[in-house]
């Protein structure tokens, strides 16, 4: 008894576009996902420079407000000042009772703050005002 086996081509040309199908699906997935990583990296390095930015900015305040507090020691006199701190946007500068603050009335004019208690004299400047002045 001799069996004949007939193969059908219609079964090898559905065989073959499934395949090339499978592989456009694969490829596909392969370029979207390279897209949305090269956007992510893009992100990223922007976020970078930014932080990098923002870093160099604050230091430039920071320079900046470190040497207004300079300038009002020197006006005020080393001798008399007590403390110095940065209270949310103002410098508060804590002096001795003793202390001739009209050098300060001068250069800062109405953006300086300055209250008598009875153990010092409290001296405050904010430092929005005073670098729009600038």
């Amino acid at each position: 008894m001799i069996v004949v086996v007939r193969r059908n081509k219609k079964i090898k040309v559905i065989k073959f576009l499934s395949f090339v199908i499978l592989i456009g699906i694969f490829s596909g997935y392969y370029f979207y996902i390279n897209k949305e990583s090269v956007q992510e990296n893009n992100t990223n390095i922007n976020k970078k420079i930014q932080t990098q930015e923002k870093k160099k900015y604050n230091k430039i305040v920071e320079k900046n407000i470190l040497n207004e507090v300079e300038k009002i020691v020197d006006l005020i006199g080393q001798k008399y000042v007590h403390d110095i701190k940065i209270i949310e946007e103002n410098i508060v500068v804590f002096c001795l009772l003793e202390t001739n603050t009209d050098a300060l009335k001068v250069r800062y004019g109405s953006t300086v703050l300055i209250e008598n208690t009875i153990d010092e004299i409290i001296v405050m400047i904010d430092i929005k005002d005073l670098f729009r002045s600038n």
